[in-house]
């Protein structure tokens, strides 16, 4: 069965339900003409928002949640304390009055996906209560004895009218609905803790209520009822806590997965593939906007085929109009695909953090099924802010805020990585400006800072392919060079010293701006403070031999 098809039938069931219910709520009073007396009517009417309050905030069963919104099976049953105690102390009819009134009311306040959920539940409640009605004064009589086997058999009725719209009433709608077997569906709510503590507390409650609310007396029932209410909020504010801490934790980890191993991101794939069809010609990407140009925006994760030329550029064009047009999502049909871009804002009036782009073979995505993409789209918008947060502030701790170079305990990091290779080694290149002092007193520290900015692009320039170059300090710069001799350390050296000589960077007095260098070639045994020693020294060679020059420094023999 389709996905889709589920989805009708899950819906077409619960309305079913729900009709059944109301139906049956509405003729049994008429048809009884048992006139209701006021304080029934109002312990309905209050018991109905009550539950109505319970509802909004219950929680869907850990095992079975989809999405954070999902309502699920209502595994806690905290509206028990509401029910039974109307069906003990007034009447079956108030007590499905209260549930199906304060379910349906629950359902039309409800944002966002389990609205139908909660009309069922309110339904199924309904219907169990009035099934139960005619067993009401032998279940009233043993459980509600004044011995300690009636509360025993309280205790044992509650917990099993709450496990029968649980596992009975409730289980093969979220089969449904999941797509999960009706044995694995059962198997994860036996599993479920809070299920069963849940249940044990909401039915000792309602044994509470029954006992020490005076019988017609709402003013007493209803002071009971406000404890499960604070008691629903506690739960669902830390359960909330809870999902916020666990996402911070897996943000952390795949943050450093992918800064560090380049990995994608485990939480945007699950996400990715929770929304990707079975379609083989179909591809999903995340894109960040880690910068005002579109052509820089990354690829953070993809799920389907690798992208073809005529993908990438369909995809810039894309992005571009979704960036320039204002709308949440845009479309584009190329000559073998079309390309959906929707865009990722935390709201409507900010500024985009990225798109989740949809490429699929053939015609666009039906407007049908647009809708898991938006969801999804709004689902990673926090997860991309926090990654351009953690991003930022781990760049920031390894970056030279002037330059945007490695900063020093980046680079010596670095060197001791390469250091680290004994199969390889290489060497490092020293150099500072000369006379740099002169350009801050004579110019000014602005130009003074132009004037490393320049000379840190220049360095970036001229260094090799998988060269790291960092500022140790003022006007002094370290290269790091996996597996470079001393002959490539050299030359790579006189690159970067005429570069930076003939930039136009000068002086006050017109003198163009020079660099003196120091090279040393790792040895063995060398560690990064020897290294570094050694090219500090054959840089201060190259400034008493006047400077503007490149001096290699020479390894003590054994």
């Amino acid at each position: 069965m389709t996905l889709e098809r589920r989805q009708r039938l899950h819906a077409f069931a619960s309305i079913a339900v729900f009709v059944v219910a109301a139906l049956l709520v509405v003729a049994l009073p008429l048809v009884s003409r048992q006139r209701v007396s006021w304080p029934a009517a109002l312990l309905s009417i209050v018991g109905a928002l009550v539950i109505t309050l319970i509802a909004i905030n219950g929680l869907p069963v850990r095992g079975l949640r989809i999405r954070r919104g999902d309502f699920s099976a209502e595994a806690l049953f905290q509206d028990a304390p509401v029910e039974i105690p109307l069906f003990a102390l007034m009447s079956p009819e108030s007590a499905a009055i209260a549930a199906l009134g304060g379910f349906t009311l629950a359902a039309a306040l409800r944002t966002g996906p389990g609205r139908l959920d909660l009309l069922r539940h309110g339904a199924v409640r309904a219907l169990l209560v009035l099934l139960l009605a005619p067993l009401r004064p032998d279940l009233l009589a043993l459980a509600l004895a004044p011995t300690v086997g009636g509360a025993i058999w309280f205790m044992i009725l509650g917990t099993a009218a709450a496990l029968c719209i649980v596992f009975v009433c409730s289980l093969p709608f979220v089969a449904l609905h999941t797509s999960l077997s009706l044995g694995v569906a059962m198997q994860r709510l036996g599993r479920d803790k809070r299920l069963w503590s849940g249940v044990f507390v909401t039915v000792f409650w309602s044994y509470v209520i029954a006992r020490l609310a005076p019988s017609g007396v709402p003013a007493a029932i209803i002071s009971l009822w406000l404890p499960v209410v604070a008691y629903s909020l506690l739960l669902r504010r830390i359960d909330d806590q809870a999902v916020e801490l666990h996402r911070l934790r897996l943000v952390r980890d795949a943050v450093q997965a992918m800064l560090g191993a380049r990995d994608p991101l485990p939480q945007i794939n699950a996400i990715l593939s929770s929304i990707h069809g079975t379609l083989i010609d179909e591809t999903i990407s995340i894109i960040t906007a880690s910068s005002p140009a579109v052509d820089d925006w990354k690829v953070v994760a993809s799920l389907g085929q690798q992208p073809t030329t005529a993908d990438v550029e369909l995809r810039r064009r894309t992005l571009s109009r979704l960036k320039f047009a204002g709308m949440p999502s845009v479309v584009l049909q190329g000559d073998y695909a079309s390309m959906h871009a929707f865009g990722i804002r935390l709201s409507d009036d900010e500024d985009l953090l990225g798109a989740l782009l949809v490429r699929r073979k053939g015609a666009p995505v039906p407007d049908n099924a647009q809708k898991q993409y938006v969801a999804a789209a709004r689902e990673i918008a926090p997860l991309l802010r926090d990654i351009r947060s953690i991003a930022a502030q781990q760049s920031a701790a390894t970056t030279d805020a002037l330059t945007g170079l490695k900063n020093r305990a980046a680079i010596f990091d670095r060197l001791r990585a390469m250091l680290g290779d004994v199969v390889r080694n290489g060497a490092i290149l020293l150099f500072d400006l000369d006379h740099f002092k002169r350009i801050n007193d004579e110019l000014g520290h602005a130009a003074g800072d132009q004037v490393l900015r320049r000379v840190s692009e220049i360095a970036l320039d001229s260094v090799r392919a998988g060269d790291a170059v960092g500022r140790i300090g003022g006007e002094e710069f370290l290269v790091v060079m996996p597996g470079a001799t001393s002959d490539s350390a050299m030359m790579v050296g006189e690159r970067l010293r005429l570069s930076i000589s003939l930039s136009g960077l000068r002086h006050a007095t017109g003198d163009p701006v020079t660099a003196s260098l120091g090279v040393a070639a790792a040895t063995i045994g060398d560690t990064a403070e020897t290294l570094v020693a050694r090219a500090d020294a054959a840089l201060y060679e190259a400034k008493r031999a006047g400077r503007n020059r490149i001096i290699e420094g020479v390894a003590e023999s054994a």
